[in-house]
């Protein structure tokens, strides 16, 4: 018993098995990717919820610090008028007590002058 295979035939039966081979390889990779894409998809859409949280987050922890900012700015201009420093409250007591002394002599003076 002879077995006969034309050469042609060898090599349209190699080639449609590489046409098929190719061909599932294609589709695999096709589903691969549809695949990889969608958990992107799905990625992406995550991280967007989580970035859309946290400026919101950020959009009021920056309100809150303005409005620190503002209230530490009112207090700064406040402070002036509504305290005094030790320096400040020493100096004017020393006039006044130099004013006193200075009125001590004069009353000092005018008794021992005998005017009063």
């Amino acid at each position: 018993m002879q077995l006969q295979i034309d050469f042609w035939l060898l090599i349209e039966g190699l080639f449609a098995l590489l046409v098929a081979f190719v061909t599932v390889a294609w589709v695999f990779g096709a589903v691969l990717l549809k695949q990889f894409r969608g958990h992107l998809k799905e990625r992406f859409a995550e991280v967007s919820a989580e970035m859309r949280e946290r400026s919101a987050a950020e959009e009021k922890v920056g309100a809150e610090i303005r409005k620190l900012e503002n209230d530490f700015l009112k207090w700064r201009g406040d402070m002036p008028i509504e305290y005094v420093r030790r320096e400040d409250y020493v100096r004017g007591q020393s006039v006044i007590e130099l004013k006193l002394d200075a009125l001590f002599n004069e009353l000092k003076n005018a008794q021992i002058q005998g005017k009063l």
